[in-house]
């Protein structure tokens, strides 16, 4: 038996104590499962992921971030070992934003931000017509 949550899996409390996510929910999440592939987009997993969390209804005490947090594991597939490894305390994960920058730090393809920097380097204004 576990007598606590793996180290990367923080529980969320409320003033109430209580706190559940209707299975439908959870469902719903698993349709846009990431799996770590070459070629899979992080940032369209976490945009698709917001979308389905912001159309939960919110319990009182219950934040759209703690909600988030308990449902991003259950849209992770073959990776997620590294939410369960990942020490969220050692890493300032303790609210939503942080842990979607872990993922981001995680699982963004190198390329891409080399591709995005040299975008933004050759950066120039073209002519404008007229004025």
């Amino acid at each position: 038996m576990v007598d606590s949550p793996p180290k990367g899996f923080l529980l969320p409390t409320t003033d109430s104590g209580t706190f559940g996510i209707h299975p439908s929910y959870i469902q719903l999440v698993e349709r846009n499962l990431f799996r770590g592939v070459p070629g899979e987009d992080p940032c369209k997993h976490i945009e698709f992921f917001t979308e389905y969390c912001s159309t939960i209804p919110l319990a009182t005490g219950v934040t759209q971030d703690r909600v988030k947090g308990v449902l991003f594991s259950f849209s992770l597939t073959d990776v997620r070992e590294w939410l369960r490894d990942l020490d969220r305390e050692a890493s300032s994960v303790t609210y939503w934003n942080s842990l979607a920058l872990a993922f981001y730090r995680r699982y963004f393809p190198p390329q891409h931000t080399n591709a995005l920097r040299d975008q933004i380097m050759a950066f120039e204004q073209l002519p404008t017509n007229g004025a």
